[in-house]
């Protein structure tokens, strides 16, 4: 998968994914709805707001977001990772556009 960013399409780039047999499932930019990370940086962000009165320094900020990242339970990761194929079968049908659901 790429996202159609300049150095996914660059010519040795492109060269290289040729040689090796790579065949590159198109993935639109800025696409949280494929873009699992996205999601999981979007549970960060809450969970730091939350608390955000309780933080009064940026150690403070970055002490709590890695707690919360080795935190986040594994299963709000298994479920994003299970939804990826509804989500890719989801984007063929709309033509490669935004996942509605």
């Amino acid at each position: 998968m790429d996202d159609s960013a300049p150095v996914h399409r660059g010519k040795n780039v492109r060269k290289w994914k040729q040689e090796s047999g790579i065949i590159s499932l198109f993935w639109p930019s800025r696409s949280p709805d494929l873009n699992i990370i996205e999601n999981v940086w979007a549970f960060l962000q809450d969970e730091l707001y939350n608390i955000s009165e309780e933080l009064h320094s940026p150690d403070d900020a970055w002490r709590e977001a890695k707690r919360i990242w080795y935190d986040i339970p594994t299963t709000f990761i298994e479920k994003l990772y299970q939804s990826l194929p509804k989500r890719v079968e989801e984007l063929q049908k709309n033509g490669r556009g935004i996942i509605t659901k």
